[in-house]
C-alpha cells in the first residue's frame, strides 16, 4: 500500500466540529464518510477523501453581489443550512441597521425554487428573519424568481431573498438578495443589490457561529395568498394589453410548444398563455414537473447545446409555430422558430436577436412614454443603434441585471444570456415569463401581416445594418486556471479580428490603464474582463462569468448583409475559440456552441448532447510516433490536423521543426514527446529534450515517467523527474513561450496504488495533464484507469487518454470516464 496524500488536522478538527452541528443529517453522514476513508481507506479513496475535505473547509464562501452560490453539501465553501443561518443573520442586522429601531421592522418577502434543498433553506431564512423582528412573507410554494421580484415591488417590502442556483448545475444552489423599501431609492427598488450593499452584508456575517447560536423561529411568517401571486399574473397579462393597446392585438392561434426545463416556470406560464388566449400549448410532457436532477438535460441552462432538443422535436411532431423555454427558476426566455433553410427546420435564436426584437417591438411605446433603453456591455449594440434611431435614450451597463435595472427611465433593457426586462416598473430583474408573452405577441402580429420572425430579422439588417452575435465558452472550475487565461490575453492580445486591425483595447478592470481607442466601457466602473475593437466595427469581449466556472468570449462583427455576418461570425468563432484555447489550461472541458442560425449540436450515445463532432475535434492531439513515419506523413498529418480541427499534432522531435513549419498561422498546435517511449532516460536528458523542442516550435511536451520509480512507490524520484521537465515547459523565458506538460505514466505496467501516487506526484511537481500510455506498450488506454486518474487529480489538472483509442465510441467512452484530452492516430476515423 503506497502513501496517499495526507489530511491536514486543522480541516480533520473543522469537518468533526462540523458535523457535530450541521442539522442536516446527510451532511453529517457525508463528512463522517469522508473522514473515515481519508484516515483508513485506500490509497486512492484516501486521497479523494482528503482532497474533498480541504476542498470543504477551504474557507467561507464570498458573499457577493449575485449573493451566494456554490454546490450543496457540508463545509463552509458550500451551500448548507449552517451558512445560509449565517448569511440570514447577517441580512438581519443589515436591515436592523439601514432602517433603525424606531421605524418598525423590517419587511422581507422569501421564495424558493424546486432546487434540492431549496424549502428548507427559505424557512431557515425566514425563521432567522422572523427572530430577528423582521415581518416575513414566504410564498407558498416553489415559484418564479420574477414572481418574487415583483412581490419585492408590489409589497414595498425592504428586502427579498430568492433560493435558486438558477440555471446553474443540478448539484448547486444559492440564495439572491433584492433591495426595496427603505434600504434603497428608484431606479434601483426592488432590484438585486450592488456595491456596497453586499459588502455591507458580508461585513454582518458571523462565519463562526453554529445553529445553536443563532435565534431562529420555527413558524410564524406569513404565507404570501393566492391573492399575490394572482397579482403578479393580472400585471404580467396587463403588460401585453398595454403593448397591444385599443385593438387587443393580433390573433393569438399560434401553436407553441413550451419546456419548463424541469423548473417552475410551468407552474405560471401555461396559466398566463392560456388567459391570454393563445390556446394551442403544448408543455413538452417528459420536463413539465419541477425535478432537481434535471434528469433530460446535460446542463439546465437553454443556452447550452441540446437543451431543447426535446421541445424541438415536439415541434416538428406538432408543426408548431413557436418553441417557448424558460431556465428552471423561469428569470430567462429561450425561444426558436421555424426556418426552413436550417438544418433540422428549427432555428435557435440568440438572445441578442430575442433583445432586439422585443426592443424593436416595444419601441413605439418607449418614445411615446420617454422612457430609456438599456444593454450590459456585453450585449450587442444593436439595440442602441435602433433606440437612437427613433429618438430614445440608450444605456451601457456593467454586465448583470442589477445594473440594467438601474438605468435612468428604463423602460425595456436586455442582456445576451437570455435576460429580458420588459416592465421594470413591476419587476425590476429579468423576467422570463412576462417577456415570453411579449415574444408570442410579437410572433403572432408577424403572422398575422404574412410575415415571421426571420423576415422581420431581415427587414432590421436592411435598415440599420447586419450585425452577428455569439458567445465561446471555456468551462473550468478553477478561478486561477481563468485568471491565468486572462493574463496572457494582457500580454499577447489579438491584433486582428477577422482580418481587421484592432483599434481599441481596454482592460475593464482597470479602466485608466494604458489602452488605445474610446468604448462604450469608457464610462463605466471597473470590471474584470477585456475589450478588443476593431477597425471595421468587429468586437470581442473576455470575462470570466459571475455565476458559472466559466470563460466567455462576446463576439459582435457587422457586415453589408446577414449571410456575410455569419459567415464572418463562424471564422471569428474559430478565432476566439483558437485564443481562448491558447489561454486556458487545456484541461477545461470546453462547451460546443452551435452555429448561428441552427438548432445546435446533435446528441451522442455516451456523454448526452455535450460532444459534437467539431468539440470532439478540439480535444484530440492526431497522433503520428511510429518510428517508421516519413516527411510525406507528417504533410498528410498536419493537413489533415488542420481540416479536422483538432487540439494538437503529437509527433516526434525529429518532425517538430517540420510540423510547426507547416501549421504555421493556424491554431492547431505541436506536441511531442520526451524520455519516450520506454521512460529509462535521465532527467537531464528528458529536461534538454524538452527545452530543444520547445525550441523548435512544439507548445506540448508528453513525458514518459521513470517507470520503475512508480513501481518502487518512490514518490521523491517522481517529483524530482517531472519538475525538471516542467520547470523547462512553464519557464517565463523558454523559447516561444511558456509551453504545457502532460506526463505519461504507463498505466498497463501499474496497478492501482501506483496510478494513484505517479498522479499524485506528478500534481505536486506541475505537471498540467496525467496521460495513460505511450501506445507502445502491453496496452493502452483504460476506462477504469481514466477514471481512477479523475478522481485522484480532481479538477486540478486534466488527464489524457491515449493508445488503443480507434473508435469515436472508445474516444467518448473515455471522456465521459474523466478524459479532457485524447491521443490518436485514428483520428480521422473517429470523426468522420
Amino acid at each position: 500500500m503506497t502513501a496517499s496524500l495526507p489530511l491536514d488536522p486543522a480541516v480533520r478538527l473543522a469537518a468533526r466540529q462540523w458535523a457535530a452541528h450541521d442539522p442536516d443529517p446527510e451532511n453529517v453522514r457525508v463528512l463522517e464518510r469522508e473522514l473515515a476513508a481519508a484516515e483508513s481507506g485506500s490509497a486512492a479513496d484516501a486521497g479523494q477523501a482528503a482532497a474533498s475535505l480541504a476542498d470543504r473547509f477551504a474557507g467561507p464562501l464570498r458573499f457577493g453581489t449575485a449573493g451566494l452560490r456554490a454546490s450543496v453539501g457540508p463545509g463552509p465553501a458550500r451551500i448548507n443550512r449552517v451558512v445560509v443561518r449565517r448569511a440570514a443573520t447577517g441580512l438581519a442586522r443589515w436591515l436592523t441597521d439601514g432602517i433603525g429601531d424606531d421605524e418598525g421592522p423590517a419587511g422581507v418577502v422569501v421564495g424558493h425554487d424546486a432546487r434540492h434543498g431549496s424549502a428548507a433553506f427559505a424557512r431557515d431564512v425566514a425563521g432567522v428573519l422572523l427572530a430577528a423582528g423582521a415581518h416575513v412573507t414566504v410564498l407558498p410554494r416553489p415559484l418564479p424568481t420574477p414572481v418574487l421580484a415583483f412581490l419585492v415591488r408590489h409589497l414595498n417590502a425592504d428586502a427579498g431573498v430568492m433560493v435558486t442556483a438558477s440555471h446553474n448545475p443540478p448539484q448547486d444552489n444559492g440564495l439572491k438578495v433584492y433591495a426595496g423599501g427603505r434600504m434603497t431609492d428608484e431606479p434601483g427598488r426592488g432590484a438585486q443589490i450592488v456595491a456596497p450593499f453586499d459588502e455591507q452584508i458580508a461585513a454582518r456575517i458571523d462565519h463562526e457561529a453554529w445553529p445553536k447560536d443563532i435565534p431562529m423561529s420555527e413558524d410564524g411568517w406569513d404565507v404570501a395568498g393566492e391573492d399575490l401571486i394572482d397579482a403578479y399574473r393580472e400585471a404580467a397579462l396587463g403588460v401585453l394589453d398595454t403593448v397591444s393597446g385599443p385593438s387587443g392585438g393580433p390573433d393569438r392561434g399560434l401553436r407553441i410548444v413550451y419546456t419548463p426545463l424541469h423548473g417552475v416556470g410551468g407552474a405560471i406560464l401555461p396559466g398566463l398563455f392560456a388567459e391570454a388566449g393563445f390556446g394551442d400549448l403544448h408543455v413538452v410532457e417528459a420536463q413539465a414537473e419541477p425535478d432537481p436532477d434535471f434528469p433530460t438535460l446535460t446542463f439546465p441552462n437553454p443556452e447550452e447545446p441540446g437543451a431543447l432538443d426535446l421541445a424541438l422535436d415536439e415541434a416538428r411532431r406538432r408543426q408548431a409555430d413557436l418553441v417557448v423555454a424558460n431556465d428552471p427558476d423561469a428569470d430567462r426566455l429561450a425561444l426558436a422558430v421555424p426556418s426552413p433553410d436550417t438544418p433540422g427546420g428549427w432555428r435557435l435564436l440568440t438572445g441578442d436577436e430575442i433583445g432586439v426584437l422585443l426592443g424593436a417591438h416595444l419601441m413605439p411605446r418607449l418614445q411615446a412614454m420617454g422612457r430609456s433603453t438599456a444593454t450590459s456591455l456585453v450585449s450587442s449594440t444593436r439595440l442602441g443603434h435602433l433606440a437612437r434611431a427613433a429618438g430614445v435614450e440608450h444605456h451601457v451597463t456593467l454586465t448583470g441585471f442589477k445594473w440594467i435595472a438601474r438605468a435612468p427611465r428604463l423602460g425595456y433593457g436586455y442582456e445576451e444570456a437570455l435576460g429580458y426586462c420588459v416592465a421594470p416598473n413591476l419587476v425590476r430583474d429579468k423576467d422570463g415569463l412576462t417577456a415570453a408573452l411579449l415574444a408570442a405577441e410579437l410572433v403572432a402580429g408577424l403572422a398575422t401581416g404574412g410575415r415571421t420572425v426571420e423576415s422581420e430579422l431581415a427587414r432590421l439588417d436592411a435598415e440599420h445594418g447586419a450585425v452577428a452575435t455569439a458567445q465561446v465558452s471555456v468551462r473550468t472550475s478553477d478561478p486561477a486556471t481563468r485568471e491565468r487565461a486572462l493574463r496572457r490575453l494582457r500580454e499577447h492580445p489579438p491584433t486582428h479580428l477577422d482580418g481587421s486591425p484592432v483599434t481599441t483595447r481596454r482592460d475593464l478592470a482597470a479602466p485608466d490603464s494604458e489602452g488605445s481607442g474610446a468604448s462604450d466601457a469608457d464610462a463605466l466602473p471597473p470590471t474584470q474582463g477585456l475589450l478588443y475593437a476593431a477597425e471595421d466595427g468587429t468586437r470581442l469581449i473576455v470575462r470570466p462569468s459571475g455565476t458559472e466556472p466559466k470563460l466567455k468570449g462576446y463576439l459582435e462583427v457587422p457586415a453589408e448583409h446577414s449571410r456575410a455576418a455569419h459567415a464572418r461570425l463562424a471564422r471569428l468563432s474559430t478565432e476566439v475559440d483558437a485564443l481562448l484555447d491558447r489561454g486556458d489550461d487545456r484541461h477545461a472541458c470546453r462547451l460546443a456552441t452551435a452555429a448561428p442560425g441552427s438548432d445546435g449540436p446533435g446528441p451522442t450515445d455516451t456523454v448526452g448532447r455535450m460532444i459534437d463532432t467539431a468539440e470532439l475535434a478540439r480535444m484530440i492531439d492526431h497522433t503520428a510516433l511510429k518510428p517508421e513515419t516519413s516527411a510525406e506523413d507528417i504533410t498528410r498529418l498536419t493537413d489533415e490536423a488542420r481540416r479536422l480541427g483538432t487540439a494538437s499534432v503529437c509527433v516526434n522531435p525529429r518532425w517538430v521543426a517540420d510540423a510547426a513549419a507547416a501549421l504555421a498561422g493556424s491554431p492547431v498546435l505541436v506536441c511531442t514527446v520526451v524520455g519516450f517511449p520506454l521512460g529509462a532516460t535521465t532527467t537531464a536528458t528528458k529536461a534538454y529534450e524538452a527545452h530543444r523542442a520547445l525550441a523548435d516550435g512544439a507548445r506540448e511536451i508528453d513525458m514518459v515517467i521513470d517507470v520503475a520509480a512508480a513501481r518502487a512507490g518512490d514518490r521523491e524520484r517522481l517529483e524530482e523527474d517531472v519538475r525538471a521537465v516542467a520547470e523547462q515547459v512553464h519557464a517565463a523565458d523558454a523559447p516561444g513561450g511558456a509551453g504545457l506538460l502532460k506526463v505519461i505514466l504507463e498505466t498497463c505496467l501499474l496497478n492501482d496504488d501506483q496510478i494513484v501516487l505517479a498522479c499524485q506526484a506528478a500534481v505536486a511537481a506541475g505537471a498540467d495533464y496525467v496521460k495513460t500510455s505511450t501506445g507502445f506498450s502491453s496496452a493502452g488506454a483504460r476506462v477504469d484507469h481514466v477514471a481512477l486518474m479523475r478522481r485522484t487529480v480532481g479538477a486540478s489538472i486534466g488527464v489524457k487518454a491515449s493508445g488503443g483509442v480507434r473508435t469515436r465510441e472508445d474516444a467518448l467512452a473515455l471522456i465521459d470516464a474523466g478524459a479532457t484530452r485524447i491521443g490518436a492516430s485514428a483520428s480521422v476515423d473517429i470523426l468522420s
